[in-house]
């Protein structure tokens, strides 16, 4: 039988089993549930949000306010000098050598969990290191109530942000898109998925993802630092739940701890690419 779209997801649904084929796995919307569990490492982070700890649950048992569109959720989108295979291996040189045979390039098809002409990074859940950067990465990838993506830039190249353009007396700020063009003035930045609250020092980015801009004119193995560098920004601000929790300290204050950890990942990463 041909099956039908579910109405909240858009995903296919099976007329006979009455299941929505999320592509990782399949969900009972009638159960709100999905029937094989999401196997999330139970983390620190993650005892503080119960939800995030029943591996059988959607959209954090929140489905209006979360939604888990793809089930794959770290993507790669443009790739300066290259297609999103070149950058995957940038990716994959921040990882230990042994690690890197468990994160994986695939390609979207509408029926894997990515979308036709999408390139995601996929990560095997049961697979245990103690890398620090293979972690973070493997948290992202399985974390599926949000989607980060990561764009690598040259001098020249414009992408869009969300945010405050303009000020009315009568009816207060007014919110938009803007396009911004990428200068070679800095290695990275994230831009986090905007959840109806505006965060002092934190920047949107114009879709339902969170962007981690990284400068494609640094040399291979800085790019791959970068990387490695905004997915730990992506990680600590659970894509924009709690942004501020990945802000970097102000000048002349204190590291913090998103100085801390993004400095790990940046030497780890670095030390990771002398691997063959």
């Amino acid at each position: 039988m041909r099956p039908s779209a579910d109405n909240f997801t858009g995903k296919e649904r099976d007329s006979e089993s009455g299941l929505d084929n999320f592509g990782a796995r399949y969900n009972s919307s009638a159960m709100g549930r999905f029937m094989s569990v999401d196997p999330i490492w139970v983390k620190a982070d993650r005892m503080l949000d119960p939800q995030r700890l029943n591996l059988y649950a959607y959209g954090r048992n929140n489905p209006l306010k979360f939604q888990d569109p793809t089930g794959m959720d770290v993507v790669l989108g443009r790739c300066a000098g290259g297609d999103a295979r070149k950058c995957f291996n940038i990716l994959q040189q921040g990882l230990r050598k042994e690690d890197r045979s468990h994160v994986h390039l695939v390609e979207g098809d509408d029926k894997n969990g990515f979308k036709k002409g999408q390139f995601g990074v996929t990560v095997d859940a049961d697979y245990k290191s103690d890398s620090k950067n293979f972690q973070t990465l493997q948290t992202a990838a399985n974390d599926h109530s949000a989607v980060g993506q990561i764009d690598v830039l040259k001098s020249g190249d414009t992408f869009k942000i969300f945010g405050k353009v303009g000020y009315d007396k009568a009816t207060g700020w007014k919110t938009g898109v803007t396009t911004v063009t990428f200068e070679n003035d800095y290695e990275g930045y994230t831009y986090f998925q905007f959840r109806g609250k505006f965060e002092p020092g934190v920047d949107y980015s114009a879709g339902k993802y969170t962007d981690a801009i990284v400068n494609g004119d640094s040399a291979t193995d800085e790019v791959s630092a970068s990387m490695h560098h905004e997915l730990r920004h992506i990680v600590l601000g659970d894509f924009g739940r709690s942004a501020p929790n990945a802000l970097h300290s102000q000048p002349g204050q204190p590291q913090n701890n998103a100085d801390k950890q993004t400095a790990a990942a940046d030497k780890e990463a670095l030390e990771n690419a002398k691997q063959p």
